[in-house]
């Protein structure tokens, strides 16, 4: 079994690096030799909620690659991420429920090692301001109002008002390893009792490498910064560049 896993690369029309690098990306892996699943690990897009087609309209070229990917056998896992959800009705009627889709997270167990595949944005249970954002956001109303009452336009300018905060590039070294170092413990912490050998995870933008005796931690930081995806084959885990 190959695994590639991918997350935050922030797609929108107006980001045509971002789109451009992901169309290569998966340029990679419709001709990667062994290649099982490929897993979206969130953040894929910049803001992508609800089921409108016009998002297909948008981003034809990616929905085409990603249905010629299936047509390979190859798996295709999408997690939700804090910038693209509420998604499940679009993407399971365009590839016709080809595709699997996750709201929280995807586990699998390769030859006796538990791999845990998640966005990450629930592991930091001590921001308290974004735990209530987010169920606000991720509500059954929210849906929806989404899905029913507000148009693809209303919907999209709403998308660009909440991800303003997120466009913001920090580049304060102490600040990013601080942030660095508290989701590796809080991972860790995590895992206690969970028993996963392997987790990949998105969300910081930070590129993470850790491995100790009970678990490996990655995490291909900002893609349009990093280049990086994350490989996964016979217990080696490892950053690629797209």
């Amino acid at each position: 079994m190959k695994i590639f896993s991918i997350s935050d690369i922030h797609i929108s029309p107006k980001k045509e690096n971002n789109y451009n690098l992901f169309l290569k990306f998966l340029n990679r892996c419709l001709i990667e030799k062994d290649l099982t699943h490929l897993i979206l690990i969130g953040d894929i897009f910049e803001y992508m909620v609800g089921n409108y087609t016009e998002y297909i309209n948008h981003y034809k070229n990616i929905f085409t690659l990603m249905d010629q990917i299936l047509e390979r056998k190859i798996e295709i896992i999408f997690i939700e991420g804090n910038h693209d959800f509420f998604l499940s009705e679009l993407l399971e009627d365009y590839f016709n429920k080809r595709i699997i889709y996750c709201k929280n997270y995807y586990s699998v167990t390769v030859k006796y090692k538990k791999l845990l595949y998640v966005h990450g944005d629930n592991f930091d249970y001590t921001d308290w301001k974004y735990t209530i954002f987010k169920s606000m956001i991720r509500s059954n109303c929210f849906k929806l109002s989404v899905n029913n009452f507000l148009n693809f336009k209303q919907v999209s300018w709403l998308g660009n008002k909440l991800s303003k905060n997120s466009r913001k590039i920090i580049t304060d070294k102490e600040y990013l390893l601080f942030i660095k170092e508290k989701y590796k413990k809080l991972i860790i912490e995590f895992n206690i009792d969970k028993y996963f050998d392997v987790i990949i995870f998105g969300h910081t933008h930070i590129v993470e490498q850790y491995e100790d005796d009970n678990i490996k931690i990655y995490n291909n930081g900002y893609v349009p910064d990093s280049k990086n995806f994350i490989s996964y084959s016979d217990n080696i885990v490892q950053h690629e560049k797209i």
